[in-house]
């Protein structure tokens, strides 16, 4: 049958024809005709019937909406507080600016970037670190530190958040799959598949950090300070869109005994923000670029188009431009929309139906039909089992917290 390391050898009939193109990313039929690997190929291949497509898709799209309407918003906010002294929202023609060259980037320069990406991520990640070990080094020489408040029912919201991040890594493994060899080995893959898990645990790890940082130094609920003055708080951040660092460097600014050193703090926060933003969007807006690629192709074949061009030029208009639309006509709404408009979605898409997708092909009524595929590199089905069973009734839960939680006041109030 014929291994190609990480693709998929097609062994039975397929009515709908392969396209000839240049990519790492592929599906390789007997004839040796490809088509590249996207969240469209992935739902078109494993999921079966139209009903599934459509709300995977939906899923998918309402993830990257929220994601990048976030981004596109947390990214103006890092650069206004670089350029101005005004620690308030940012200006929309900047939003607008920050949005519309990012998805230039992306749709119109990706292929010659994505080594820079790789640099900047890893920049992004010892920058993070050194924030991290500043701030707590700066937080423990300051006087009266919060209390930090416990409410169980605030959990509900970083949870979910945190549901709706894992459904960006599954979105954007596409694009990341894209950067190995075009026929990569059993090794490669292996390593491949490690370097997400330990990506995904050690971003976990160093969020945690970064939380207790942040709450050993910001107050929760807003405070009066001993001059009669309001200290900055996360209450007041989010009630106003803000990101977390902003009342961070407020609060050091009040409190902190070495105005270098604070001042220190101030400046590599906002260059790690900064970075972090500014490479996060474009990694997601490449991972929609993507799927909307996907989609031309599709409407390509569908309707005869003689190439992709078009449809994909119009599906990048309309979506890049949903995101800036959102983004300048809700700027203070950045949790809210991530919250109760991306959640649902993105853990019925990544979640629920990924692991439905294992099931199907490994255990399922589509067991015996994708028997006939090879893949280069294959977990155990004891491995595939503890997936199925870990992530399926997980994102389950999530699901019906997601549901039921507006109803038995759980969810924040904005």
């Amino acid at each position: 049958d014929g291994k190609f390391g990480g693709a998929l050898t097609r062994t039975f009939s397929d009515p709908a024809p392969l396209e000839r193109v240049r990519s790492t990313n592929f599906l390789v039929g007997v004839e040796r005709e490809v088509t590249p690997v996207t969240i469209v190929t992935l739902a078109d291949y494993f999921l079966p019937n139209a009903g599934m497509r459509l709300a995977f898709h939906a899923g998918a799209l309402l993830n990257f909406i929220a994601i990048l309407t976030s981004y596109g918003l947390s990214g103006p906010q890092a650069y206004w507080q670089v350029v101005s002294k005004d620690a308030g929202l940012p200006p929309l023609w900047l939003i607008a600016v920050f949005i519309l060259g990012g998805a230039a980037i992306v749709t119109l320069a990706l292929q010659y970037i994505i080594g820079v990406l790789a640099l900047a991520t890893a920049l992004k990640c010892s920058l993070f670190c050194g924030v991290i070990v500043l701030v707590v080094f700066v937080s423990s020489t300051i006087p009266d530190k919060p209390h930090v408040i416990v409410h169980w029912k605030g959990v509900y919201e970083p949870f979910l958040l945190g549901c709706v991040a894992l459904g960006g890594v599954v979105n954007v493994m596409p694009v990341t799959y894209s950067l190995l060899p075009s026929n990569p080995s059993r090794g490669q893959l292996v390593l491949y598949t490690r370097s997400i898990v330990a990506a995904i645990v050690v971003c976990w790890i160093l969020n945690l950090m970064w939380c207790r940082a942040i709450l050993d130094v910001v107050p929760q609920l807003t405070l009066v300070g001993e001059d009669g003055g309001v200290i900055p708080s996360l209450q007041d951040a989010h009630q106003l869109g803000e990101i977390a660092s902003v009342p961070l460097t407020q609060v050091l600014k009040i409190k902190g005994n070495n105005p270098v050193l604070v001042e220190l703090v101030h400046q590599l926060v906002n260059g790690f923000i900064t970075v972090s933003v500014t490479v996060s969007f474009i990694v997601m807006s490449s991972a929609l670029r993507s799927m909307l690629d996907g989609f031309a192709l599709g409407i390509k074949r569908k309707f005869g188009f003689v190439s992709a061009f078009t449809p994909r030029w119009t599906l990048y208009i309309f979506w890049f431009g949903l995101i800036l639309f959102f983004a300048l006509n809700n700027p203070s709404g950045l949790i809210k929309m991530l919250s109760f408009f991306a959640s649902f979605g993105t853990c019925l898409q990544a979640g629920l139906m990924i692991a439905y997708m294992l099931w199907n092909t490994r255990f399922g009524p589509a067991a015996e039909k994708f028997g006939n595929y090879s893949l280069g590199f294959e977990n155990s089905n004891a491995t595939a089992w503890t997936i199925v069973m870990f992530a399926g009734p997980l994102f389950t839960i999530v699901l019906l917290m997601d549901i039921a939680a507006p109803y038995f006041g759980v969810v924040a109030k904005h």
